[in-house]
C-alpha cells in the first residue's frame, strides 16, 4: 500500500511534529510520500503526480495550513486527490478561543443575516472550517485525538458514522525517572511550547507565588508567530518586576535533544492551558513520564479520568500550588503516578497509532 501524508513538512508547529512521528512509524508498514501541505495548495503540479500513485492520503488539517493570500486552499487540494481521503482534525472547539462566537448572533431577520455576514467576512479561518465541517471534510473517514472532540462534532452535526478516534501519541524514549524531592532544595518545575495566548501565564505567575516551598521554573520553548512577541515582552516583565530572573527561565527554540535534556531536569511540569482541544507540548512532558499538573480542560481531564497518567487542578493559583506541593511530600502518590505513566507511553505509542492507521486504510481501499 502507498500512502499520501499531507502536513506541514518544514512548518515549526506541533502538527508538524506530530506527522513526521507518524510518517517515520508509518515507514516501516507501508510506502509513505511525505506531501507538504503549501506545496499541494500553491505549487500543486509534482505533489499532484504522487498523489496519483497512492492507494490513500492521510490529510492533517488546520484551517491556516491552507489558506494564503487571503484565500482558501483547502477544497482544492482535496479535489486533485482521486484516492480515498481521510483526515485528522488537530483542533475542534464549540466556539473558537479568543473570537466571539458566531452562535451568539441571534434572530433570523436581516439584521440578524448582515451580523452574521459580518462575522464570516472578519472571521476568514473559522467560516473556512465551517464550510469544510459542512462537507465532512471532503474525506471518507474523519479523525480526531479524543472522546471529548468527538462530542463537539456531534453537537455541530457532522455524520458521526464517519468519525473515529485515535488517541494522540507519545514518544517514549526516556527510562522512568526518579522523583527525588530533597527537602529544602528548590522544586523543579517546567513547561515546554511554544509561547501564546492559549496558556494561563496569569495562573502560571500566581501559582508560583503561592508556593510555600522554594522553587525554580523553567519554560523549554519560545513564540513561533511574529504577533506574540509582545506577549514574550510581556511575561519578562513580569518577571523582571517579580524579581525572579534567577529562577524562572525562558529559553530560545531548542533542538529536540536539547528540549530533551532540560525537561528531564524538571520534577513537575505544569500544563496550565486556558483554550486547547489538543498538545502536542502535553504529549512531550508525557511522553518524558514527567509528572504533570494540569488546568481541567476536557481533553486533559479525559487522559487523566481514563488513564490516570496526569493530575488535574482546578484553573486557581491555590489549587495548583496544592496539587504541587502534595506531589512533592507525598511518595506513594508520586509512585501510582509513576505506574500510569508507563503505562500510557506503552499503549500511546507512534507505532500502535500507525497500526490504527493501517487497519483505517485498509478499510477504506479494501486493500
Amino acid at each position: 500500500m502507498k500512502v499520501g501524508f499531507v502536513f506541514p513538512v518544514n512548518r515549526r508547529c506541533g502538527i508538524s511534529v506530530y506527522a513526521h512521528g507518524c510518517v517515520h512509524a508509518l515507514g516501516r508498514l507501508a510506502a509513505v510520500e511525505p506531501l507538504d501541505a503549501e506545496e499541494c495548495a500553491l505549487r500543486p503540479a509534482h505533489p499532484r503526480a504522487i498523489i496519483d500513485n497512492c492507494d490513500i492520503v492521510h490529510i492533517q488539517y488546520e484551517t491556516s495550513l491552507y489558506r494564503f493570500g487571503g484565500r482558501d486552499y483547502y477544497p482544492a487540494v482535496c479535489r486533485m486527490i482521486a484516492a480515498p481521503k481521510i483526515v485528522t482534525l488537530h483542533e475542534v472547539y464549540d466556539d473558537p478561543p479568543g473570537v466571539y462566537p458566531r452562535s451568539r448572533i441571534a434572530g433570523s431577520g436581516p439584521l440578524a443575516w448582515v451580523r452574521r455576514m459580518v462575522w464570516d467576512a472578519r472571521h476568514p479561518l473559522q467560516t473556512a472550517q465551517r464550510l469544510h465541517a459542512a462537507r465532512h471534510w471532503f474525506a471518507g473517514r474523519v479523525l480526531v485525538h479524543s472522546q471529548a472532540q468527538r462530542a463537539v462534532l456531534s453537537r455541530q452535526g457532522t455524520d458521526m458514522s464517519r468519525v473515529s478516534i485515535v488517541e494522540y501519541p507519545v514518544r517514549n524514549s526516556v527510562r522512568p525517572h526518579a522523583w527525588d524531592f530533597r527537602p529544602g532544595a528548590p522544586i523543579e518545575l517546567a513547561a515546554v511550547g511554544f509561547i501564546n495566548p492559549n496558556y494561563d501565564y496569569r495562573l502560571l505567575f500566581s501559582t508560583l507565588d503561592a508556593l510555600k516551598m522554594p522553587w525554580r521554573f523553567c519554560w523549554i520553548g519560545d513564540i513561533r508567530r511574529e504577533e506574540d512577541a509582545c506577549l514574550l515582552e510581556s511575561l519578562r516583565r513580569e518577571i523582571a518586576g517579580r524579581g525572579w530572573e534567577d529562577r524562572f527561565t525562558i529559553t530560545e527554540w531548542v533542538a529536540d535533544a536539547k528540549r530533551d535534556e532540560m525537561l528531564s531536569r524538571a520534577q513537575i511540569c505544569l500544563a496550565l492551558f486556558s483554550a486547547r482541544s489538543n498538545s502536542e507540548s502535553l504529549a512531550t512532558m508525557l511522553g518524558m513520564q514527567k509528572p504533570v499538573v494540569a488546568a481541567p480542560l476536557p481533553f486533559i481531564r479525559e487522559i487523566a479520568e481514563r488513564h490516570r497518567a496526569c493530575i488535574i487542578a482546578e484553573p486557581t493559583a491555590a489549587a495548583v500550588a496544592a496539587a504541587i506541593e502534595q506531589l512533592a511530600r507525598d511518595a506513594g502518590m508520586r509512585a501510582r503516578l509513576s505506574d500510569a505513566l508507563r503505562r500510557y507511553c506503552e499503549t500511546h505509542s507512534y507505532e500502535a497509532v500507525a497500526q490504527q492507521f493501517l487497519e483505517m486504510y485498509r478499510g477504506l481501499t479494501g486493500a
